[in-house]
């Protein structure tokens, strides 16, 4: 029978080349949302991170790449976040619950607001936001990764009793979705200037109430008077 070998560790020349990547995509972000993308040059990311500009070039081809590569990051610790919920060994409600203070209050909130602002800066260009919209899919495969998980969390809510069982799941998935859509944190904390816990409170509510059996109503009056012990 043979055995899985663990996977060797990076040696230190690939963790500096990963370490000196991050701080590229940092500096990329820092410049893209002060200035924009055509105000941007390669010249100025790499004297922030204090290298040569060859060696950004030896990380991305151009500024388009460094763009795309910053979505993908963003997406991806959004999708970690949501795989170390469902993980968790809280119950769906609460677990549903703990998705909304992510996005709303949790460690998506800065994440949220430079998405929004990247998004904002890729479609005032039209070349960049024709190649945005063009590699769709990407994002549409993270978001159905993520609903899936939504639809199993939410089937498991109602067969432990938390959840409305006459409600079919691809309903709660849709209005889970529109809650947690950029759009919707744009709309509540950027434009109406709502503070993000009590957005967390009165979503849980609107949202408990109407899918939620008579305890997971009671859970929803309880986390509202008490935030932050769910």
């Amino acid at each position: 029978m043979s055995m899985s070998t663990p996977a060797a560790a990076p040696s230190l020349k690939e963790r500096q080349r990963q370490e000196r990547e991050q701080l590229i995509l940092r500096a990329a972000q820092e410049l893209l949302l002060e200035k924009g993308y055509h105000d941007t040059s390669m010249e100025e990311i790499a004297a922030r991170v204090g290298i040569s500009k060859g060696t950004v070039y030896l990380h991305f081809g151009g500024k388009e790449e460094m763009v795309f590569a910053l979505l993908r990051r963003m997406t991806e610790r959004y999708q970690q976040a949501m795989d170390e919920i469902f993980a968790s060994p809280r119950s769906p409600a609460e677990k549903l619950r703990a998705v909304l203070e992510y996005v709303y209050s949790g460690g998506a909130v800065g994440g949220l607001q430079r998405y929004l602002q990247l998004i904002g800066t890729i479609f005032r260009d039209p070349e960049l936001r024709n190649r945005l919209l063009e590699n769709r899919e990407a994002a549409h495969e993270t978001w159905d990764a993520i609903s899936a998980r939504l639809g199993e969390l939410i089937d498991a809510g109602k067969a432990a009793g938390e959840i409305d069982a006459t409600l079919p799941t691809p309903v709660i998935q849709s209005v889970l979705g529109a809650l947690m859509a950029p759009p919707t944190y744009s709309r509540l904390i950027t434009r109406d200037g709502l503070a993000p816990e009590q957005v967390v409170e009165h979503l849980s509510r609107i949202l408990f109430h109407g899918i939620g059996t008579r305890d997971a109503c009671d859970m929803a009056r309880h986390d509202a008077a008490h935030p932050g012990r769910s």
